[in-house]
């Protein structure tokens, strides 16, 4: 069999069969940095797999798990999404 290995990044807008998904962000230490796209990354590894049991997350220390999608560019997205969301319904309307 032939293995392939690609980040995530690259992996957005792939349909891939039969693949194992492995995601370790080093985040099993409280004092490691939270990645700004970490959210993307996320998102786009667990939508690759086809069963969850393809799907292996390395340990996310606890306090760097409740800190994930709370930033302040977090926050402003959602503002952003928000707002687009409410256009579309008035440009629709």
């Amino acid at each position: 069999d032939l293995a392939s290995h690609i980040t995530t990044h690259r992996a957005q807008g792939q349909t891939l069969r039969n693949c194992l998904v492995s995601v370790d962000l080093g985040l099993n230490n409280p004092d490691q940095k939270i990645p700004a796209d970490i959210g993307s990354i996320l998102y786009v590894a667990c939508t690759r797999v086809t069963e969850l049991k393809n799907l292996f997350v390395a340990p996310i220390f606890p306090s760097l798990w409740e800190k994930i999608g709370k930033s302040s560019s977090d926050e402003d997205r959602r503002k952003v999404e928000v707002k687009l969301k409410s256009a579309s319904i008035e440009f629709a309307s």
